[in-house]
C-alpha cells in the first residue's frame, strides 16, 4: 500500500494473495503484514502496537444470514478471530540486533474467501437465522467479480 499515518505513526501494508512462506500442504492463504516506514525508523521510537486486519463487507448479507453464521449483523467489517497481532516495532534494545520493522499474519484468510466466500453455518442455526446462499457468500467481500479484477477493501484497526 501507500504509506499512511495511524495512531501517530507511519505504516504501509503488504498483502500476499498466495501467502508468504505458507507451507506447501497448508492450502492457499492470504498473508498480510504491517510495516513501519523509513521515516518511522529515523525517529528511533519503539512502538508497541496491537492491530487487526479485516475485510469490508462490500455486499453485506441479510441480518438473518449473519445470525446463522454467529456473527454480529451490525458489523460492516469481518475480522478473522485469529487476526489480532501485538508487536513491538522499531529499533532493537540491543544495537547489534536489526530493528523490527514488520508484523503480520501468515495465514490470515484462505484465498477461497474471495472466490467462494466464507464457510457457511456449522451445526444448528440459531432461532431467527437463515442459511446464506452460496452466491451471496461468494459476493460478500468482493466488489465486482474476483476473477475479473474485483475490488477488496482491507481495514487496519490499530487498537
Amino acid at each position: 500500500s501507500e504509506e499512511f499515518e495511524a495512531a501517530g505513526s507511519c505504516f504501509r501494508l503488504d498483502l500476499y494473495p498466495r501467502g508468504y512462506r505458507v507451507a506447501a500442504g497448508d492450502g492457499e492463504y492470504v498473508s498480510v503484514y504491517l510495516h513501519t516506514t523509513p521515516f518511522q525508523d529515523q525517529l528511533g521510537h519503539r512502538l508497541k502496537r496491537r492491530f487487526r486486519v479485516g475485510l469490508l463487507r462490500a455486499n453485506p448479507l441479510a441480518s438473518s444470514e449473519y445470525l446463522a453464521l454467529n456473527q454480529d449483523p451490525s458489523e460492516r467489517a469481518f475480522f478473522p478471530p485469529h487476526a489480532e497481532v501485538v508487536a513491538v516495532l522499531g529499533p532493537a534494545p540491543d544495537p547489534a540486533l536489526p530493528p523490527a520493522r514488520s508484523a503480520g499474519v501468515q495465514g490470515w484468510v484462505p484465498l477461497s474467501f474471495f472466490t467462494q466466500g466464507q464457510p457457511g453455518p456449522k451445526g444448528t442455526i440459531p432461532k431467527g437465522g437463515t442459511a446464506p446462499k452460496p452466491d451471496a457468500l461468494k459476493r460478500e467481500f468482493v466488489a465486482g467479480k474476483f476473477e475479473k479484477g474485483g475490488v477488496v477493501t482491507l481495514l487496519v484497526d490499530i487498537l
